[in-house]
């Protein structure tokens, strides 16, 4: 953290990190996050979603906390080593700005297409059929239920990507269940369950394809808590 302690990450992506600190932060609150690549540091404004307890260690107590970007987080620049060959990171990377995503309303209309634009501090993000900005509409959160991020890379279907895809599936939070638009339940965790609030619930298994899902407030009332 700018001007604190240091964090030991869990899991990262663009939108948001899950991590250990030694002291208990304040969720709702925003602090400011310094990541250090190889050639300058970036700093990401933040909103602490979730904190909870984690087992002590010979270094003493711990507390696993959630944040989520308030802007996207330049992955790339942060490879320091070849865990990947850099094309297949970049081909990630470059997935992710335009991710195929299902929207479902409360109505159960569909909307289904690519985003580039998400980011659940704004009101709207646009959808477009293709990867392109030509052709996309702005859809509006509160007029959403929920919003699932599907996973189609192909560079997640082989060697180290398909183990990033079995490590996105965080196992910590809360279990929950939520009605997908076809009537199948999918059962996953979230780490800012809340009631009148929206969240992100990570499945515990990709069987539907889908990598996350945003609920918005109105959608909580179909998640079921397990």
């Amino acid at each position: 953290m700018k001007y604190g302690q240091d964090i030991t990450v869990l899991n990262l992506s663009a939108g948001g990190v899950w991590f250990e600190t030694t002291s208990q932060l304040s969720p709702d609150s925003t602090i400011v996050l310094e990541f250090l690549g190889p050639g300058h540091s970036t700093l990401i404004p933040s909103r602490v979603m979730r904190c909870q307890p984690a087992p002590a260690t010979e270094h003493g107590a711990r507390i696993k906390s959630a944040c989520a970007f308030k802007r996207l987080l330049r992955v790339k620049d942060l490879v320091t080593g070849p865990t990947l060959p850099i094309d297949a990171v970049l081909s990630i990377e470059d997935a992710g700005q335009w991710q195929p995503v299902v929207g479902s309303y409360g109505d159960g209309r569909l909307v289904r297409g690519y985003t580039s634009d998400f980011s659940p501090s704004k009101s709207h993000l646009r959808i477009a059929p293709a990867r392109s900005a030509a052709e996309a509409q702005p859809v509006f959160l509160n007029d959403l239920d929920a919003l699932f991020f599907m996973r189609d890379d192909p560079v997640l279907a082989n060697g180290a990507g398909a183990e990033l895809a079995r490590e996105s599936a965080s196992p910590y939070g809360r279990r929950v269940a939520m009605a997908l638009p076809g009537g199948e339940e999918l059962v996953g965790s979230t780490l800012d369950y809340k009631r009148g609030h929206s969240c992100f619930i990570h499945p515990s298994e990709n069987d539907f394809g889908v990598e996350r899902v945003f609920v918005t407030p109105k959608g909580v009332r179909k998640v079921r808590l397990l």
